[in-house]
């Protein structure tokens, strides 16, 4: 009897042990979610994201981040992890992730435009400088810098690039050598879907490509080849370009040795939105914080809660 009340009294133990543990030291890393190098939104994240002189990069990301290569696959895994924390385009939030403030604000189109959400980048439409663009993929580009293109940003919730320059689009009177064209898109997986669409609790949003159809009648299966893996496929598409067809997409601002191949323009300016799970108890993050989770200095999201809502 002695030695099984023995037994019992470890075992008893070994239970109240396991529960101090999850109270106090138990609790799950942090899930550091990334995009993957290609990704245009990796880019302008890794540059935003800085503490003192130091950018992200990737030597200094901790080792143990998750990587993936699209927008959906970053909101699915913090979605489903209570521990996860990642980053998309603000336009492609809805209500399986929260959103973050950062440094008090909360990003939106209002707080990108006034200056006080710091996280944002340029939606960048680039194409061939070094061969004749196609009619087709003319005509399209024509269509992106419209009024008309900037209703579709606006309806998709990010920053307009309007002004009184901008022009209507004009269908041209002579359709043919555009209808005999096809355009090539391929690029960010942030920019995809204002160039397709989207649909959110059941209320479609019309894409730049369904309202192009729309004005001018083309053919949407013979016209358009999309296909978006990253803002870097993007710009090697252009780069190698060789018929005048091709678009790319870039969720980042195009560097130096972009310019030497390319032309562009940016149709919008999005928040970059700092995403966790929806049970998560954080509410708001300092740069440098985000920065620290990333570098893997700071490993719980316990030591960035306020006392009252760490349990004792």
């Amino acid at each position: 009897m002695k030695k099984f009340l023995r037994a019992m009294l470890v075992v008893l133990a070994l239970v109240i042990g396991a529960v101090a543990m999850v109270g106090c030291g138990g609790e799950k890393d942090i899930m550091v979610i990334v995009r993957d190098s290609a990704s245009g939104t990796r880019d302008a994240f890794d540059s935003l994201i800085t503490k003192g002189d130091e950018e992200l990069s990737e030597e200094n990301l901790v080792a143990t981040r998750e990587e993936q290569n699209s927008t959906g696959a970053v909101k699915t895994m913090v979605a489903t992890n209570k521990t996860a924390i990642g980053y998309i385009s603000l336009g492609s939030v809805d209500d399986t992730v929260k959103v973050l403030k950062v440094n008090g604000v909360a990003p939106s189109s209002e707080t990108v435009l006034g200056g006080s959400y710091s996280l944002w980048r340029p939606f960048v439409i680039l194409n061939s400088k070094k061969v004749e663009t196609t009619p087709a993929a003319a005509d399209f580009i024509k269509f992106l810098q419209s009024k008309q293109a900037q209703e579709i940003v606006l309806e998709h919730g990010y920053v307009q690039q309007l002004d009184e320059n901008t022009p209507d689009y004009v269908k041209p009177d002579d359709m043919t050598e555009i209808n005999a064209g096809k355009v090539i898109i391929r690029g960010s997986t942030s920019i995809e879907p204002l160039m397709v669409g989207k649909t959110e609790n059941g209320k479609h949003v019309a894409g730049l490509i369904e309202t192009y159809i729309e004005l001018t009648g083309v053919d949407p299966e013979e016209h358009f080849d999309v296909d978006c893996k990253g803002s870097g496929v993007g710009k090697e598409a252009v780069e190698k370009d060789a018929n005048g067809n091709v678009i790319g997409l870039s969720s980042s601002k195009l560097k130096p040795a972009d310019e030497e191949y390319a032309t562009h323009f940016d149709i919008a300016l999005d928040a970059v939105a700092v995403i966790v799970n929806n049970a998560n108890e954080l509410e708001d993050v300092t740069i440098e914080q985000i920065f620290d989770i990333y570098t893997g200095a700071i490993t719980k999201f316990s030591t960035l809660l306020p006392e009252e809502n760490v349990a004792a």
